[in-house]
């Protein structure tokens, strides 16, 4: 017993993937917004569901409705009404999260936009049944505002933009852009707009946007699948 518990205790010490509250506030340095358990079949390689809206997911509701409204407090905290979703890599979570929490936030009666700006893998247009274009690509590099390609959701008080026609030059498309200025118009229309974005490990659009200032970062880690350094990298970035 002495054994078995003395071994537990170290594979404990030398894992050092994210695995609690404490590990999110100490190594990361970050507050802590929220958890919400794993659900079966809430997500596959191409199509993420808005299960808060389903018949049986009461456990759903409520845990994206304590993430609510902790990202909502920070946000209005910080004077902020854009958020900006990201990971250090993919699969961790971080599409599920910001449907899901755009759905929850629509729910109580705020105007809320999503964008898609994961623009290599885009999955939210699926997940709503919309068509991937026109969309945010297609409004940057024509210079047309980007309230010209948001399109109405079956959800009530939820409008979607989505990731548009795929382009070679992502990057450099974002870099060269006045995001202040394309993100203008719907911060006046909407109470939240909610921005999904590529994890940081795997392309600088992350970067790109974080660094202009305009929003609020909400950082996704799925437990025992990030390592801490990795995290941490991520965040430096």
């Amino acid at each position: 017993l002495g054994s078995g518990v003395g071994l537990a205790v170290l594979a404990h010490m030398f894992d050092n993937k994210m695995q609690t509250i404490m590990d999110v506030e100490t190594v990361l340095g970050l507050p802590f917004l929220g958890g919400v358990p794993k659900w079966t079949g809430a997500t596959t390689d191409k199509v993420a569901r808005p299960i808060v809206l389903e018949q049986y997911a009461s456990g759903a509701v409520e845990s994206y409705r304590v993430l609510r409204t902790n990202v909502i407090s920070a946000m209005d905290k910080a004077g902020q009404k854009m958020a900006l979703f990201t990971s250090a890599e993919s699969k961790e979570g971080k599409t599920i999260t910001v449907l899901n929490l755009a759905v929850m936030t629509a729910k109580v009666g705020k105007k809320v936009l999503l964008i898609d700006m994961d623009l290599r893998r885009p999955r939210l247009h699926r997940s709503l049944g919309c068509e991937r274009a026109p969309g945010v690509t297609d409004a940057l590099s024509k210079g047309t505002p980007l309230q010209d390609v948001v399109v109405p959701t079956e959800v009530e008080n939820l409008w979607f933009v989505p990731s548009g026609t795929s382009c070679d030059n992502v990057a450099e498309l974002l870099q060269s852009s006045n995001m202040a200025a394309f993100f203008g118009g719907v911060k006046q229309q909407y109470d939240y707009v909610f921005i999904d974005t590529s994890p940081v490990l795997r392309a600088a659009d992350v970067t790109i946007l974080a660094a202009r200032g305009l929003c609020s970062v909400v950082y996704v880690a799925r437990v025992n699948r990030t390592p801490k350094p990795l995290s941490k990298y991520a965040l430096d970035q």
